[in-house]
């Protein structure tokens, strides 16, 4: 049985750890991801995915790192990163995303980076971040944000905060002063 899988015109053999992706003018996430079994690394990044469907990414069990910089999306399915329990490091920077639900990142609870920088969405869930206790490393710049939901607080292990404090600190709940005092924000 042959272990190779033709993407985007070029072949690629299923047993690979790193995939590279970017720009490569996609619209939606390749079935036959599917049967990368073995990927470690995946980068999507600079490609034109409006939405991030359900288990997008579901048979991807051994990802520690995922890509989708720049990738235009908008709408990401609360069930989209099922199964990625060893997801370590997760980029959404620079999308058109205008919500996140409350349970996007529950299966991600070895993720030490998340960046979110320059999206749409104005306010996040109050729980979205309860699950990521391991978190070291949160960007938020650039968006559109009006102040930080209090389960950011559930961030213990975090070291660097990176959000649009000119703009947001006056907004922010005592408590999550209080416990920004103990970061150093990179502004």
């Amino acid at each position: 049985m042959s272990t190779k899988v033709v993407l985007c015109g070029e072949e690629y053999d299923v047993n690979e750890t790193y995939l590279n992706l970017h720009n490569k003018g996609l619209t939606k996430v390749p079935p036959e991801l599917k049967l990368f079994t073995n990927l470690e690394t995946l980068d999507l990044s600079h490609n034109e995915f409006t939405e991030l469907p359900k288990e997008a990414f579901s048979t991807l069990e051994k990802l520690t790192t995922l890509d989708m910089y720049c990738c235009k999306l908008r709408t990401i399915h609360e069930d989209a990163f099922l199964n990625l329990k060893n997801l370590k490091y997760l980029t959404l920077n620079y999308n058109e995303i205008e919500t996140l639900h409350e349970n996007t990142f529950v299966p991600l609870s070895h993720l030490l980076s998340l960046q979110l920088a320059g999206n749409s969405y104005t306010t996040l869930p109050e729980n979205i971040f309860s699950p990521l206790a391991n978190l070291e490393r949160l960007y938020l710049y650039r968006s559109n944000l009006t102040t930080l939901p209090l389960s950011v607080t559930n961030c213990t292990k975090l070291k660097t905060i990176n959000y649009d404090e000119h703009r947001l600190y006056s907004s922010l709940d005592d408590r999550i002063k209080v416990w920004l005092t103990k970061l150093h924000p990179v502004l």
